[in-house]
């Protein structure tokens, strides 16, 4: 049975969730630089003031907004490695593939976080950033584990894993951004580009051709979603 506490914490919950989803169609609309406490209390329907009392700046929602987005491909992604079939390599497609998936089926909340990431200057403090980037940081490591249990398992040959992970990173992040040249370039498909790419990377890596080819092709191709 909810108690009156339990009732107030659930609204003070929803109305955070409300004002974090704001700030996030701002940022996309207007940059990080448009998230102003009057923009955002418009948004949401309350007072400027009532904001502060959800988060402490305009930074803490920021950051959250980044958290989030970062949590939502994350969460993605792992789903995607595992249920993978297959041998070893296969969540290690999955897990480059999913990334291109995720910006083709989301661009709006991909292309948000690309453009806060891609900003020189930091757009938020270092205690609010550290948490941002070990979120990032902890998906990380489970990519280098897959890589790991791949070649231990014998589906890639013998190799740095740290420079394989930055490999992979760059493989999908560069197909990433071809999403918008597919448009007036039907060769730049992010989907098709980067399976090839990943093919090619993992035969470099000692993996059986075929083998490459059967992990790469368990990944299903993903739609494209135009921004909106």
């Amino acid at each position: 049975m909810f108690t009156m506490t339990d009732r107030l914490a659930l609204r003070r919950a929803r109305t955070a969730d409300e004002i974090v989803g704001a700030a996030e169609l701002i940022v996309h609309a207007a940059g990080p630089m448009g998230l102003t406490a009057k923009a955002l209390a418009d948004a949401v329907g309350v007072t400027p003031g009532a904001l502060y009392k959800h988060f402490p700046s305009l930074e803490a929602v920021l950051a959250r907004v980044q958290s989030r987005v970062i949590a939502d491909l994350v969460g993605f992604v792992d789903e995607a490695a595992s249920r993978s079939p297959g041998d070893a390599l296969a969540p290690v497609a999955a897990t480059a593939l999913a990334l291109v998936a995720f910006a083709r089926c989301e661009p709006r909340r991909f292309g948000l976080l690309a453009r806060m990431l891609a900003t020189p200057e930091p757009l938020v403090g270092d205690a609010a950033a550290a948490g941002v980037l070990s979120e990032a940081m902890a998906a990380l490591v489970r990519v280098r584990m897959r890589l790991v249990a791949a070649r231990l398992g014998g589906a890639l040959g013998p190799g740095d894993d740290d420079e394989r992970l930055l490999a992979l990173w760059c493989v999908a992040h560069g197909a990433t951004q071809l999403h918008k040249l597919a448009r007036f370039a039907p060769i730049a498909d992010s989907d098709r580009v980067a399976r090839a790419t990943l093919e090619g990377l993992f035969v470099g890596w000692g993996a059986d051709p075929e083998v490459a080819r059967r992990a790469i092709a368990a990944f299903p191709v993903s739609p494209v979603l135009e921004v909106s």
